[in-house]
């Protein structure tokens, strides 16, 4: 079985990537309901488990703003890296 180790400043700068990019910040919701698409096999009336998928993909932590939100200015504020319009 292969084993993985993941370099936290090569992780760091992939989440800067994808803070830095201009995509919408409901991208993520997207992707989920792509994801359950592709997984039962159809598009309609799709059970959008939206926590669930925001649980697995981008928590962080168990308190106050426990989810990462990579697609917002708010990231880019807190970051203090800045706001580039």
């Amino acid at each position: 079985m292969p084993q993985y180790v993941l370099d936290p400043e090569v992780i760091q700068d992939c989440m800067w990537n994808i803070v830095d990019a201009r995509v919408h910040r409901h991208y993520p919701g997207y992707l989920c309901v792509k994801r359950l698409a592709e997984r039962d096999g159809y598009t309609q009336n799709l059970d959008f488990e939206y926590d669930a998928f925001f649980d697995t993909f981008f928590k962080i932590r168990d308190y106050a703003d426990p989810y990462f939100v990579p697609f917002s200015r708010l990231c880019l504020i807190t970051s203090g890296r800045g706001i580039t319009s």
